[in-house]
């Protein structure tokens, strides 16, 4: 079902759609990206935020060259710097629409960025970025309880979609390198 939504969203393509307005809505996300909300308390939540968002945020700056901001602010939302939005732009651009509309998807469902790169480069897994994306959530339903058939199934809804629109860009991304073949018969 996620795959046939996402593939017919990139078959519903209208020409008047260009690559950078994608990549312009899914950027809309970077200036509020969910792993750079931290909160001020309980204590506990802090210190999971920190031990659980920090890798992923250490892995983003070292692999894009780029430094993400944090805040602890609802009101004054920070503004990533325009040097850091051109490389995160430029990297988006080079993908195909397929791949585009997958990784909108997954960002959409994330609500980041950031977790996003993290999956589709490999850092973490789909079930992964999904439950880091509800850390604050989960960490209230380990301590006050689980409404039944609600949290349980809203997360699997989750985990099944990021997981889709991953598939769906790893399935679609065209790689332009060709390795060749060795040939062990020239080697004898």
């Amino acid at each position: 079902m996620h795959l046939t939504n996402l593939s017919n969203r990139v078959l519903d393509w209208r020409p008047e759609i260009k690559p950078f307005d994608v990549v312009q809505s899914i950027m809309q996300y970077a200036d509020t990206d969910t792993v750079c909300f931290r909160v001020q308390e309980p204590d506990d939540l802090v210190h999971l935020q920190n031990a659980s968002w920090n890798p992923v945020l250490h892995w983003v700056a070292e692999r894009y060259r780029i430094q993400p901001y944090l805040t602890n602010s609802l009101t004054g939302t920070p503004v990533m710097s325009s040097a850091d939005r051109d490389v995160l732009t430029q990297n988006l651009l080079g993908n195909t629409r397929w791949a585009l509309i997958g990784t909108q998807s997954c960002v959409e469902n994330l609500k980041s960025v950031f977790l996003t790169l993290a999956v589709l480069d490999g850092f973490c897994s789909a079930v992964e970025a999904a439950e880091l994306s509800q850390l604050e959530q989960l960490f209230q339903i380990h301590r006050w309880g689980e409404v039944p058939s609600h949290h349980d199934v809203e997360m699997a809804e989750l985990k099944a979609r990021v997981s889709a629109a991953v598939f769906f860009v790893l399935a679609t991304h065209c790689r332009r390198n060709v390795k060749e073949k060795l040939n062990l018969r020239k080697l004898t």
